[in-house]
């Protein structure tokens, strides 16, 4: 269990998007943490790929740095953020 304080304005626009999308403002921040600890790790993950990058020496390295990359964008998480402008 966790209980967050919001300032009125973010309060009002989470109360503004559980109307709007019709779940409770529970869920969203259920969502939004979890999408948010997935981004973290996912930033770490980028982090620790750009330090292979900047090592890289060979062409040997290049390509691996390649293979790095696309398994990173294949794992991508897709963020659903309802009915936010995007």
């Amino acid at each position: 269990m966790l209980g967050v304080r919001l300032d009125p304005e973010t309060e009002a626009g989470l109360a503004a998007l559980a109307r709007r999308t019709r779940r409770s403002k529970s869920d969203i921040a259920r969502v939004a943490v979890k999408e948010y600890l997935e981004r973290s790790s996912h930033d770490a993950e980028l982090k620790r790929q750009l330090a292979v990058i900047r090592r890289a020496r060979t062409e040997e390295d290049l390509v691996l740095v390649d293979d790095l990359h696309d398994d990173l964008m294949r794992d991508e998480p897709d963020y659903d953020w309802g009915d936010a402008a995007r």
